[in-house]
């Protein structure tokens, strides 16, 4: 092999820490023997070696391919580590965030950049459209900055004088991509239900939202 024929066979006998210093990585983890035909790399080393043909970490090859990696395995793990109702809390848990910072980050954890929330109409205001000879209207936006704008003035009208907060129902659901959860908004001095409603979300690869379907019960 030719990485075999590179080392002399003299240098195989020499203490690992010196060979180390001589050759350094990839050799520093091959053990080198020497058999009846001279110096040889032992099979579990050999069939290494297109291992160490990779991209290093040290070189910006290698630290671009372990940085995407690495986070691909961290969106993986935070897909099948996080349940549907655990996904249904942090969404209604940006609602109830009262930071303008917090909520700015949170809504970008969990939408895509593009990620589109559209909302069912009041029925107030699709039986105003119908009475003057409108289709029914649509409320929908795209992308993080009206998010923020839409969380809000949510937050404004609803939790920030201290009457009402928004919960989550349980039994959350999931299908494939779709996850599917009720939630409440409740007044903070009786715990009376105020409101709800149903939302229905698709996730993107990376578990981030790109569709997101509010539903508002009468």
């Amino acid at each position: 092999m030719a990485f075999a024929n590179s080392v002399p066979a003299r240098h195989a006998r020499l203490p690992a820490a010196t060979f180390q210093q001589r050759y350094g990585p990839p050799w520093a983890a091959y053990a080198i023997v020497e058999g009846a035909a001279g110096t040889r790399i032992r099979s579990a080393a050999r069939a290494s070696l297109a291992q160490a043909a990779r991209p290093r970490p040290h070189t910006l090859g290698g630290i671009a391919a372990t940085h995407t990696k690495a986070q691909h395995a961290g969106h993986m793990t935070h897909a099948t580590s996080m349940s549907a109702q655990e996904f249904a809390e942090r969404y209604v848990g940006v609602w109830n965030e009262a930071s303008p910072e917090a909520r700015r980050s949170l809504i970008r954890e969990l939408w895509s950049e593009q990620g589109e929330h559209v909302l069912q109409p009041p029925i107030e205001m699709r039986e105003i459209a119908r009475r003057i000879g409108f289709a029914e209207p649509k409320l929908e936006l795209r992308g993080h900055l009206a998010l923020e704008a839409r969380v809000k003035r949510a937050y404004e009208d609803f939790v920030a004088g201290g009457k009402y907060v928004f919960r989550p129902a349980p039994h959350a659901e999931r299908l494939r991509d779709h996850i599917k959860f009720n939630w409440e908004m409740v007044s903070t001095s009786d715990g009376s239900v105020a409101a709800e409603g149903l939302n229905v979300v698709v996730v993107d690869d990376e578990e981030r939202i790109r569709l997101d379907y509010t539903f508002i019960d009468p």
